[in-house]
């Protein structure tokens, strides 16, 4: 956690600060979140086959097709919980949409936000390197 305090408040500006608040937020919200909605921070076991769950039980009966089983709910899940979203496969229901905002904030804080913090920390450290061996 020392870390990613560093990579945070590493920032100069202003607005980079206020940014990494918001993104510090997201994380810790989603790792929250992530904990009670899993079942005691189970993690992607449980809140992959949880969200193919819920989306079936908002969506299956307005597309039968795309969400008639929670097995073809999965893809849906895998590709929404990984903030890839191909497009394919979406709600069009008032409810279906509300769990999929919810999904993919999730997503966003559980796989999304870390990448980009482990991103910005390798970043970091091969400048670092880069400044030892100049020296």
């Amino acid at each position: 956690m020392d870390a990613i305090r560093r990579i945070v408040w590493a920032s100069d500006t202003r607005a980079g600060r206020v940014f990494d608040t918001v993104v510090m937020s997201v994380i810790v919200g989603g790792l929250v979140l992530d904990a009670v909605v899993t079942l005691e921070g189970l993690g992607p076991r449980l809140s992959r086959p949880l969200a193919a769950a819920g989306i079936h039980h908002f969506e299956h009966e307005a597309q039968p097709a795309t969400f008639g089983s929670i097995p073809e709910s999965f893809w849906w899940a895998v590709t929404s919980l990984t903030t890839v979203g191909y497009g394919d496969a979406y709600p069009v229901t008032a409810g279906g949409r509300m769990f999929t905002a919810v999904i993919l904030l999730a997503g966003i804080a559980i796989v999304a936000a870390p990448a980009g913090l482990v991103a910005t920390a390798l970043r970091r450290a091969g400048e670092e390197t880069k400044e030892d061996e100049r020296s």
